[in-house]
């Protein structure tokens, strides 16, 4: 039914279109219904051609109802006005009474700025008075404003009306209510403006690449990373060579996999943007399949220039800090205390004696290499230190090494992790070997 009425309304449109021509033509609400009317028969009579004679006296049955269905529907569904040359109403239709909320005796008389919600400039109603008073048919959706001060939208035609001598006397609007289409439409854009302002700060686009037209599309953010402007789209072949030389055979061999095979992918490469800047970016893509065939390939492009520095940075500065550690000689110790999982570095071991993982990387290691008259004291300052009894811990104790000596070790540890009630989860501290201090102390 939808569909028909949609078909009728298009109908009666290009009709009142032809003749708006005709001399004297009168344009009112039974002219408009009859038009609707005579499309809808025409509809019913094309429909029912293939019958046979003995089934019309039942068609003809049939046609009545449907047109009588159509009539109330039409009626209802599409909102009609008449309005003469200045725009005051003559005519309303029940459609239009029911969605704006005002009674016919209410609107006749009146313009349809009774109806003005606000929402367009008046650049778009001085578009509307210039086209339909030159004699041509204006459209638009238009946001009206019930009686209840509700809003609603219609999809709008003003078709002129003409004398006989040919000048514009009035005005046929065909209106059908869209205010479900608007408000989905806004729900998009709303969702399309933060999807693009978190991009943005995230630094992420979305691209889609159609295998068989090889059509691109890229999200703004896209050009933004690639520096150019947006809708300045590259060939394929650009494309991948905005990839620096290094990385353009692993970009391209992911792509045929992914095309061939269906696999997906999620690379770091680096990167030369339009305006010859160096970056790293990491390429997500997923292949589509239809009928075993990849289609298509989407995914996500994100400039981690950032996260790419500071990694290696990080990479750098732990560089450093090993080399340090190995040259002072310091054990580097951690504790996950819930799980009691202990992990040692490798001049833990070495500065004993031992060769790295020598023995078990736990606790119970620690308390077994501990000398036994110093290690009831070493527990009970880390229980207090844990307990928050004291604020550190740093003690010195003994602890065997490898060829059955015992060599003093100063440790010093940390809480570095709590849980919402404020229980120790993690402990990270360092071993340093004292036995030279010690030597030279008992010398002087």
């Amino acid at each position: 039914m939808c569909v028909m009425l949609f078909a009728m309304v298009l109908f009666i449109e290009a009709i009142l279109h032809t003749t708006q021509y005709l001399i004297g033509f009168p344009h009112t609400i039974e002219t408009v219904i009859e038009l609707a009317m005579f499309a809808g028969l025409i509809v019913l009579i094309v429909s029912r051609f293939a019958h046979t004679e003995q089934q019309l006296e039942r068609v003809e049955l049939r046609s009545k109802a449907d047109l009588k269905k159509m009539r109330e529907a039409l009626d209802e569904y599409t909102l009609i006005s008449v309005t003469d040359r200045s725009g005051r109403i003559t005519e309303v239709n029940s459609g239009f009474c029911t969605i704006s909320g005002y009674a016919k005796e209410e609107l006749i008389g009146k313009t349809h700025r009774i109806l003005n919600s606000g929402y367009h400039p008046s650049s778009f109603w001085k578009e509307m008075w210039d086209t339909i008073l030159s004699g041509k048919v204006w459209r638009a959706d238009v946001c009206n404003k019930a009686k209840d001060g509700s809003l609603y939208w219609v999809a709008s035609t003003n078709i002129p009306q003409f004398d006989a001598e040919g000048e514009v006397i009035g005005f046929t609007s065909l209106r059908m209510d869209i205010t479900d289409e608007m408000r989905i439409r806004d729900s998009l854009r709303r969702t399309q403006q933060i999807l693009s302002q978190t991009g943005r700060i995230a630094g992420i686009g979305g691209w889609e690449l159609d295998i068989v037209t090889e059509e691109l599309h890229w999200t703004d953010e896209v050009y933004h990373i690639h520096e150019l402007s947006v809708g300045d789209m590259p060939s394929l072949e650009d494309a991948i060579n905005f990839y620096a030389p290094e990385a353009r055979e692993t970009i391209k061999a992911a792509v045929d996999a992914g095309i061939r095979e269906g696999t997906p992918w999620d690379l770091e490469l680096p990167f030369i943007t339009a305006n010859g800047n160096r970056r790293w970016v990491r390429a997500m893509g997923t292949p589509i399949f239809e009928n075993n065939r990849c289609v298509k390939l989407n995914g996500a492009f994100q400039d981690i220039t950032d996260q790419h520095r500071a990694k290696q940075q990080l990479e750098q500065t732990e560089s450093r800090l090993r080399m340090a550690i190995n040259a002072a000689n310091i054990g580097i110790w951690e504790w996950e205390i819930p799980h009691n999982s202990v992990y040692y570095n490798d001049t833990y071991y070495t500065m004993l004696g031992y060769v790295p993982g020598a023995f078990p990387m736990s606790f119970e290691s620690w308390e077994e290499h501990v000398h036994p008259e110093d290690l009831q004291g070493a527990k009970d300052d880390l229980q207090s230190y844990l307990s928050g009894e004291s604020q550190e811990y740093a003690l010195e104790f003994r602890m065997k090494s490898a060829d059955d000596r015992w060599v003093w070790v100063r440790t010093l540890g940390e809480i570095v992790d709590r849980d919402a009630q404020g229980k120790p989860l993690r402990m990270v501290g360092l071993h340093v070997d004292m036995n030279h201090s010690k030597r030279l102390s008992k010398a002087l």
